[in-house]
């Protein structure tokens, strides 16, 4: 396994990549594992089958498919993944060395952005576009501090191809206000990034007991909100700065949003055309 700050060297990333090619009880275990990631995996292994209901051997099985000698250096891995969640801006380490050209800058975004579109699983990815899809669920939009900039992108983006959208602000009123709505049959979609957000974790949370389906955008440490999602898209952060790169995340949401907008074909196309009329409305002289 690489460093915990390299998106493809995390054991979440791992985990989700190598689904495929694992047994229905090493499933059970990655289920586990990333139900309250990375915590859960920092147990014993009696006690991380026992949650997962398969044997202890089975728990080392997928140890040794991670790539690990040992169950020891797998939760070491895990440990640097935590050091590496709490980092503040000013300990991160941007991937645009002092006096880089723009050519040069460009060129590592790309990088970091096809890291994370390769690492999305189609069948989550058709999942996420056929819930999107389904106009009999409202969808509330919601993200944090840094991630209302990717929320409210896509909120636009769909209240455009079809109705029952419903864009939740970072106010607390406003979140307790909407979860009063979320009935079962709804969709959120969420964007929590590090250092995670708890008011954007308990809103999916409650909303998955109140019947809700979920959507989680997150970055490759996870946040615990995945652990309510039924769909999880993680991207790298890296940046070429210390801030939080949203670069690879909005790859994902536009990718999701054209897909969308292919599926409603004709409905989307024209609700679009009234949108633009409606628009056209507003902007005579």
């Amino acid at each position: 396994m690489g460093e915990a700050d390299n998106f493809s060297g995390t054991v979440a990333t791992a985990l989700r990549r190598m689904r495929p090619n694992l047994s229905k009880a090493e499933l059970k275990v990655a289920a586990a594992l990333l139900s309250n990631y990375p915590i859960a995996g920092m147990a014993t292994i009696a006690t991380i089958a026992h949650s997962a209901g398969v044997s202890e051997p089975t728990v080392s099985r997928l140890v040794a498919k991670l790539g690990f000698d040992g169950f020891a250096s797998f939760r070491r891995a895990l440990a640097q993944e935590v050091t590496q969640r709490l980092l503040p801006p000013t300990r991160i380490e941007p991937y645009a060395k002092e006096g880089s050209t723009l050519s040069q800058i460009a060129s590592a975004m790309a990088e970091e952005m096809m890291k994370s579109m390769v690492a999305v699983d189609e069948a989550d990815f058709s999942e996420a576009v056929g819930l999107l899809c389904d106009e009999t669920k409202r969808i509330f939009i919601l993200g944090g501090r840094v991630t209302a900039t990717l929320a409210k992108h896509l909120a636009w983006s769909l209240e455009v191809l079809r109705p029952g959208i419903l864009y939740v602000g970072e106010a607390t009123g406003e979140r307790v206000n909407r979860l009063l709505d979320v009935v079962a049959g709804d969709l959120v979609v969420a964007f929590d990034f590090r250092r995670y957000q708890m008011d954007t974790v308990k809103f999916v949370e409650r909303a998955s007991l109140q019947g809700a389906d979920s959507i989680v955008f997150t970055d490759p440490f996870i946040s615990s909100a995945a652990g309510y999602a039924r769909v999880v898209f993680h991207a790298s952060v890296g940046g070429p700065s210390q801030f939080t790169s949203l670069v690879p995340t909005l790859a994902i949401v536009e990718t999701l949003v054209r897909r969308v907008a292919d599926r409603l074909s004709d409905n989307g196309r024209s609700r679009m055309e009234r949108y633009v009329e409606n628009s056209s409305l507003f902007n005579e002289q």
